[in-house]
């Protein structure tokens, strides 16, 4: 048992960022093992973003685990006021280093350390299966809840307490033995339980459910950081990120509670936000445009996979852009922009003389990629495809990304020249809709900058590209 002088000097070492690899391993040891250092944690530790990248690189099974449990089981509410209340003192007699985290930090970072207590009253049983693995497509994996990490493709059984993850674009099925269905499309991550009724944690990504009838008194619960869905049967889809819950009804209603106690009904066709700013409300679902754009002016949309954000050396009038981020994928780095995701409601529909429209520049002119996910119009679905612009597949003429360096240029693509993957056999299907766009130049970075992005009915009908005046 660590003694309470060392473990608050502990405390106060994570809080300044000052602790060595050592010293965090043997805190984080003490949160798992010792109640009664995980209790003075949870009353003295100012929860800044540090503990996040504590958790995450020495315990990360740990703190998805303990989300789960507290998210499921308890309520934060009084916890996080505690907490806030010790910032406030904190903040009287701390300088600048010190670092004020948002009552939804704070609310996401507590459940790591409370739930310690709460986690050894949980699912007494942590071997029994809850649902199979079913329509596996990519890069899937089941991490169990001591950590251990095994890929799978298909037919293989879930047990309480295991978080399955997805990569890339990558799809699953999770399939219960009622019929219910939770398809998690593209780098998604879930931990399921079968600890009063149908419990799941949707760590972030986008996940298509439909549930069948449950008991009244067991609704399934689907959990995120920032609220909880309790439903009785219906269809819907969640997409959870670090920022916000958002939430789309396409079958019945769900009760939606975000985690500071607001809470809402969601009838059918609507949809709602959860996050730290705004209030709840069920909004109508608008139909799904034939155009799009985003120009960045206003910074990064929420939504943003993979990108950078920039105000400087963008075209004449230009206040934003974005640059290429680094994603990093089974060891490799990808540099790719991936500047908006909206699989609820969509981007655009998809038509025969549907074009997309880019202002971009390329520090280091060479190959780029761009690929579509699609979706059909159903959003409660788990069919997607994946189309991609590969520079193999056009000729002489149509090489948008072979100009001069660091010179800003607007191409126009037809999008009938995107084909389906694997095989490129396909051009995208009329009346389905994209709900992401992906940049990428593989591991290559070729210093793509891009200013805006457009759509519209109608265009040259052949790829061109053209300097900008």
């Amino acid at each position: 048992m660590m003694n309470s002088r060392n473990l608050d000097n502990l405390i106060d070492k994570l809080a300044a960022g000052e602790l060595t690899v050592a010293e965090r391993l043997e805190l984080m040891d003490a949160a798992v093992s010792d109640e009664q250092a995980a209790d003075a944690m949870a009353m003295h530790l100012w929860l800044d973003p540090l503990l996040r990248d504590c958790l995450h690189d020495d315990s990360d099974a740990f703190a998805h685990r303990i989300q789960h449990c507290v998210t499921t089981e308890g309520d934060t509410t009084e916890f996080v006021e505690r907490v806030q209340q010790r910032m406030k003192q904190k903040a009287a007699g701390r300088r600048k280093r010190w670092l004020f985290a948002s009552v939804a930090v704070v609310a996401l970072l507590a459940v790591a350390i409370i739930g310690s207590t709460v986690f050894r009253n949980a699912d007494p049983r942590p071997t029994t299966p809850v649902a199979r693995l079913k329509h596996v497509s990519g890069e899937v994996f089941v991490v169990t809840d001591d950590g251990q990490r095994r890929q799978v493709d298909g037919g293989d059984q879930i047990r309480s307490g295991e978080t399955v993850r997805t990569q890339g674009p990558s799809t699953v099925a999770v399939v219960y033995s009622d019929g219910t269905r939770l398809v998690m499309l593209r780098d998604a991550s879930i931990t399921c339980t079968s600890h009063r009724g149908k419990t799941v944690f949707v760590h972030e990504g986008l996940v298509s459910a439909n549930v069948a009838p449950q008991p009244p008194s067991e609704p399934m619960i689907v959990a995120t950081p920032h609220a909880k869905v309790y439903v009785m049967g219906t269809k819907f889809v969640l997409a959870s990120t670090t920022k916000q819950t958002d939430l789309t009804v396409a079958k019945g209603r769900v009760k939606f509670t975000q985690s500071d106690g607001q809470s809402v009904e969601i009838p059918e066709g609507h949809s709602a936000t959860a996050d730290a700013k705004s209030k709840l409300v069920a909004k109508r679902g608008p139909a799904v445009p034939d155009t799009w754009s985003q120009d960045f002016e206003r910074g990064l949309p929420e939504t943003c996979e993979h990108g950078t954000f920039v105000d400087e050396g963008l075209p004449v009038g230009s206040k934003g852009g974005v640059t290429s981020g680094v994603h990093r994928f089974d060891g490799r780095a990808y540099h790719e922009i991936w500047p908006d995701n909206d699989w609820a409601h969509g981007q655009f529909v998809n038509h025969v003389d549907t074009h997309l429209h880019v202002t971009y520049k390329l520090e280091r002119p060479g190959r780029v990629q761009i690929f579509s996910l699609h979706r059909i119009p159903q959003p409660d679905t788990p069919v997607a495809e994946l189309f991609v612009l590969d520079p193999s597949d056009l000729t002489e003429g149509e090489f948008w990304w072979d100009v001069p360096a660091g010179k800003w240029f607007t191409a126009s693509i037809p999008y009938q020249r995107f084909r389906s993957m694997p095989g490129r056999r396909k051009p995208p299907t009329v009346g389905n809709i994209t709900v992401g766009l992906n940049f990428s130049s593989q591991e290559h970075d070729r210093g793509l900058v891009i200013d805006k992005i457009w759509v519209t009915r109608g265009g040259p009908r052949r790829i061109e590209y053209k300097e900008l005046d």
